[in-house]
């Protein structure tokens, strides 16, 4: 049975959280990913694998989660939690 983009989204949420939480060395997307692929109980090339990608993306184009650590790593893998983000999860 399929995982709803919900959980997806609450479980990241949550890990973005506790991620942001110990640092911005923590905030890179193959680890946050995985993370999520563990909780979730994802197994690999499944439905699920793709639901959870749709519902990352959302994250960025929603404004919640920016690429970037600092100008000097300032792309992907690297990502932070906008100050949309921050307000709306609660995180100073």
């Amino acid at each position: 049975m399929a995982i709803s983009d919900e959980l997806i989204r609450r479980e990241l949420l949550q890990i973005v959280v506790e991620a942001a939480g110990v640092g911005a060395g923590r905030m890179q997307s193959p680890g946050l990913l995985q993370e999520a692929v563990d909780r979730l109980g994802i197994r690999r090339d499944s439905e699920d694998e793709l639901a959870l990608l749709d519902v990352w993306q959302e994250l960025f184009t929603e404004g919640i989660l920016a690429w970037g650590h600092d100008v000097h790593n300032a792309n992907p893998p690297f990502m932070h939690v906008t100050r949309k983000g921050r307000v709306q999860l609660g995180i100073s």
